[in-house]
């Protein structure tokens, strides 16, 4: 990662390892005191390697806080992706509006954890947490945006994972779409594209699997049960009105409403 510029975002001062505390309100992050001042914060697994004595350069300590972001940044997005995939102009989307310094309420406290052992966490000098809840807040004020680099990184890690791509996102899209809301090959395509998707996938995807008619009759199918009482006018101004707010044609709107309207009557006269 090219150090410059988040060097430019943070004071970067040299100094000597005088204290490692885990924080109070979040037990898995390490606070690192530099001269006896606090200067910045790390997960758990990262400060491992630190200890009391050590003394660390401007480098080393660009490089412990870009792995620290990255963290940040990865653990963000994966929580992000956990609800339902995501394209990955979404996810690129989430981490901009991410801001470091915002905190959120750990939901475990240090002291029902037991304590820790500064030798099962591999940490030489540790310390009761004495770190103020707003420390890490402030080292955080003057990053208010993930670096571009960070964010790059981030979707090249979940890549590579197999965690974000945007073929079987579209995929996904297009099934559940055509499950619970069917609509049209346009208005599909439409979503997709405010999503981000390439236009050659949502292409390839769109017209090898939607039928715009069948779209169009699954689509009446799923209001039939709420206007089969109405007469012929009215069930045609609301579906009409429906399957045209869907994004169809109005060939496939009027083919659909006909034959729809073709088994009602059919279902009306069996009874």
């Amino acid at each position: 990662m090219n150090g410059w510029s988040l060097r430019r975002l943070w004071e970067i001062v040299a100094g000597t390892i005088t204290a490692l505390s885990f924080q109070k309100r979040n037990p898995d992050r390490v606070s690192v005191f530099l001269d006896g001042k606090f200067a910045f914060g790390l997960a758990a697994l990262d400060a491992a390697t630190l200890r009391r004595g050590q003394e660390l350069s401007d480098g080393e300590i660009v490089q412990l806080r870009a792995l620290d972001l990255r963290s940040k940044a990865y653990d963000r997005a994966v929580s992000f992706l956990a609800v339902r995939p995501r394209s990955i102009w979404e996810v690129e989307q989430n981490l901009r509006r991410y801001r470091p310094g915002s905190k959120r309420r750990s939901t475990m406290d240090g002291s029902k954890r037991g304590g820790r052992s500064k030798k099962a966490d591999g940490l030489d000098g540790w310390e009761e947490p004495t770190t103020p809840d707003s420390e890490e807040a402030e080292e955080a004020a003057a990053l208010p945006r993930l670096p571009d680099e960070t964010i790059e990184w981030v979707i090249q890690k979940l890549t590579v994972q197999g965690y974000v791509d945007d073929r079987a996102f579209a995929q996904y899209w297009i099934d559940q779409r055509s499950e619970f809301k069917p609509m049209a090959p346009r208005a599909l395509r439409y979503e997709l594209r405010k999503k981000g998707v390439a236009v050659s996938i949502i292409d390839a995807l769109v017209t090898e699997q939607i039928d715009a008619d069948e779209a169009a009759l699954d689509a009446a199918r799923s209001r039939l049960y709420r206007w089969q009482h109405l007469t012929y006018d009215e069930f045609q101004h609301k579906m009409v009105g429906f399957l045209q707010r869907r994004g169809f044609s109005w060939s496939a709107v009027s083919a659909a409403v006909e034959i729809i309207w073709q088994e009602i009557e059919t279902e009306q006269s069996d009874q």
